[in-house]
């Protein structure tokens, strides 16, 4: 049975281009990254996303509300060993909207691809979990997400400011997630609820309201849902 695995990648801000045209993103570039994982352009299989080049947000796929919010009209690996997108919105859609000026005024910078590695460069040693050089691997799809992988995979503007320490341990999560067993995203699950806590309070103060607990609890469940724990 085939796994998918995701890569967070950026987009690429060109001033001059067309307001109104279709923004362009870098999908994947080669050499290892948070997941430890090299995906070697010239094993790119592309012809299945071209058939169905949807964009969509979060990696979900299922449902109404998971509907595409975009396509790609050009997906190719530059001369730079770069896989490359030219995302067309849908203008029709409320929420493709929005995603689109968050991406034109900067709010947003990140995109993900969701593939499948079909040839390990050393299948003994390299899997999803261990990580290694794909030399053969499929795309599947590409979305819109908030953080990228890489601290520094992001737009090249000047804005980019350094991440959180705890949106740096969801973001290497999220690499993982599409990687694990039930077991192992519970335990994921445990450590995300120690980041999230408080820290020990002075054993002579007063204990804390249940409304603070509540609201701790609420940050724990949201950031569970941001990595696609929940």
């Amino acid at each position: 049975m085939k796994q998918m695995a995701f890569h967070r990648a950026f987009m690429v801000r060109d001033t001059s281009a067309d307001p109104d045209g279709p923004l362009r993103f870098i999908g994947a570039t080669e050499g290892e990254k948070g997941d430890g994982i090299s995906l070697k352009m010239d094993g790119a299989r592309l012809d299945r996303y071209r058939a169905n080049p949807v964009f969509g947000y979060g990696h979900r796929y299922w449902g109404r509300d998971s509907l595409p919010i975009g396509r790609s009209v050009k997906t190719e690996v530059d001369d730079k060993k770069r896989l490359m997108f030219d995302i067309e919105f849908d203008r029709k859609d409320d929420f493709a909207v929005t995603v689109e000026r968050k991406y034109r005024d900067g709010f947003l910078n990140a995109v993900s691809i969701g593939f499948s590695v079909v040839e390990w460069e050393d299948p003994k040693t390299q899997d999803y979990w261990s990580g290694g050089v794909a030399v053969d691997w499929e795309l599947y799809e590409l979305s819109s997400v908030p953080l990228p992988m890489d601290a520094n995979a992001v737009v090249e503007s000047g804005r980019a400011g350094p991440l959180a320490v705890d949106e740096q341990l969801l973001d290497s999560v999220r690499g993982l997630l599409g990687r694990l067993d039930a077991d192992g995203i519970a335990a994921l699950r445990q450590l995300l609820d120690r980041t999230g806590q408080p820290a020990p309070a002075d054993p002579a103060a007063p204990a804390p309201a249940a409304e603070s607990s509540g609201r701790a609890l609420d940050t724990v469940r949201r950031r569970l849902q941001m990595a696609g724990a929940l």
